[in-house]
């Protein structure tokens, strides 16, 4: 058995991907659905959904578990400055998200720019292509 704690930080990075894909996946069906009553004429927005909910978990949630990972330890005040930092990062990065669940353009864009993906570049891109006109400014 492995003493030095190796598989902990991977299970524990593991998690960091699966989550939120788990989490997504399970939102963007009911978010669909219930969009599906109000505006029956649209084009499916599953995707999106499920881009901006991951976007949401994942941000948010990496960036609070890299200050909650190690709480052995005695934190210095640079180390609550740090985590704090680290909190303002994940919700700026994390808010493009909530406004891609709510449809917007822009975030669409930022989100897309932001994954630094070339796969998710092209499939968030022919994606919106189809819905642009859907989408609010």
């Amino acid at each position: 058995m492995d003493d030095n704690g190796d598989w902990a930080v991977r299970f524990f990075l593991a998690g960091l991907i699966i989550v939120p894909v788990v989490i997504a996946f399970a939102l963007a069906f009911p978010l669909e659905s219930k969009r599906r009553k109000k505006s029956p004429g649209t084009l499916p927005y599953k995707w999106g959904y499920y881009w901006g909910v991951y976007w949401i978990c994942f941000w948010s949630g990496g960036f609070l578990s890299i200050f909650l990972f190690d709480l052995t330890k005695p934190w210095s005040i640079q180390d609550k400055i740090l985590a704090v930092g680290f909190v303002g990062i994940g919700a700026a990065l994390a808010a493009p998200g909530y406004f891609v669940v709510k449809r917007r353009k822009w975030a669409w864009v930022v989100t897309t720019i932001l994954s630094m993906n070339v796969v998710c570049w092209v499939v968030n891109w022919l994606y919106a292509k189809h819905r642009w006109s859907e989408l609010n400014p």
